[in-house]
């Protein structure tokens, strides 16, 4: 029998962070895009999005996970709008 861990997972099968750490990350990668619009930013929001969609607990929060996918869809088309305008030298 394959070794299970604290979820109830299969020991091969990396570990997922926690929503609070992946909603603390999103806010932060959020907060970082206000002060320097950055297409690698706006990628990494849209990548936090995802993964707050795919998180086997979302299911307990429905409203959360209705605004992440709505979200999810404005963040994409911020991806690119600002790869059109950005000096690829001047990213960070």
């Amino acid at each position: 029998m394959y070794e299970q861990n604290k979820n109830n997972r299969d020991a091969s099968e990396p570990e997922q962070p926690t929503l609070d750490v992946l909603q603390a990350g999103l806010f932060y990668l959020m907060t970082h895009y206000t002060f320097r619009q950055c297409p690698r930013i706006a990628d990494k929001i849209v990548e936090h999005l995802v993964m707050l969609c795919n998180h086997p607990q979302i299911v307990l929060m429905p409203s959360q996970n209705h605004l992440f996918a709505k979200m999810i869809n404005i963040w994409r088309a911020r991806q690119f709008d600002n790869k059109s305008s950005v000096d690829p030298i001047r990213l960070h």
